[in-house]
């Protein structure tokens, strides 16, 4: 059900707003509104969202319901109130609406695009895509990737090797809520400009880029910092000068992506701050 009506925000001006909720208790709100929607404009019976204490319901939000007809974010359906949560911006996917899903292949609807929408409109929900060989899925919370496997890797690593992928299907399904970890996770722009850096720099080292089951020495820790200036993990490592590590283990150390792990790693090895020994 959608409420759609003013908000009276906490320094006292009206946003127009759609709450959407079940028998008025909002379960998210902010999605705009275009015009200024009041009680008798709406045409509804006046509904109050009870405050949340925060945000949008701060203050407490005095909604009307939408009538069941009209065109644009609020339209006709089949005697309820339905709404598009959100329309992706430009380009093969402009105009789809999020909250009826999205699918497609990777040529339709480019990967990178669909993230995008996605991270704009804050959404929510599984994004699954599949390769020939490869497959996997992205859970989103409010426009960030939470969580990311596929059927070879988890965490960061399934979530560049996905962005990655050229060629396969894709499907988004929007849902209220997704169960994956409490964690901060990836956020979308930053995640895609590491996937473009790394995709060409580890293209530009090729063979130089070190494997996961090559282990580090340091030689210089001073110098070595700059490898991951803004890791404290990697601070601490270094001052403690331990023995030679897995790069996959530092990595989980680090909670680096070990794609990030080979390409740091690899121009630390060419300023002789650190030494790859190759595994036996």
């Amino acid at each position: 059900r959608v409420f759609a009506g003013n908000a009276r925000t906490a320094d006292g001006t009206e946003k127009a707003m759609a709450a959407y909720g079940y028998d008025g208790l909002a379960l998210f709100t902010g999605v705009p509104v275009k015009g200024n929607l009041t009680t008798s404009a709406a045409g509804g019976v006046p509904a109050r969202v009870p405050p949340s204490g925060s945000g949008p319901n701060a203050a407490g939000v005095v909604a009307a319901r939408a009538p069941s007809t009209g065109s644009g974010p609020i339209s006709r359906g089949n005697g309820a109130v339905s709404a598009r949560m959100a329309t992706t911006g430009s380009g093969p996917v402009a105009g789809l609406p999020l909250a009826e899903g999205i699918a497609g292949t990777l040529d339709e609807k480019p990967l990178r695009e669909v993230l995008g929408a996605i991270e704009r409109a804050a959404a929510t929900g599984v994004l699954r895509i599949a390769g020939t060989a490869l497959r996997g899925e992205m859970l989103l919370r409010d426009g960030v990737v939470v969580s990311a496997r596929t059927n070879r890797r988890t965490g960061q690593d399934a979530a560049l090797r996905l962005i990655w992928l050229q060629e396969g299907r894709l499907e988004f399904a929007a849902k209220w809520r997704v169960d994956a970890p409490n964690h901060p996770g990836w956020k979308i722009a930053p995640l895609l400009a590491e996937a473009a850096w790394l995709w060409d720099e580890l293209k530009r080292l090729g063979d130089k880029a070190p494997g996961l089951r090559d282990r580090v020495e340091i030689i210089d820790a001073e110098r070595a910092l700059a490898a991951f200036p803004e890791s404290p993990r990697w601070r601490s490592l270094l001052a403690t000068r331990s023995s030679p590590m897995l790069i996959e283990d530092l990595a989980v150390k680090l909670s680096q992506s070990t794609y990030r792990c080979r390409a740091a790693l690899a121009r630390a090895a060419d300023a002789r701050s650190i030494r790859i020994l190759p595994s036996s």
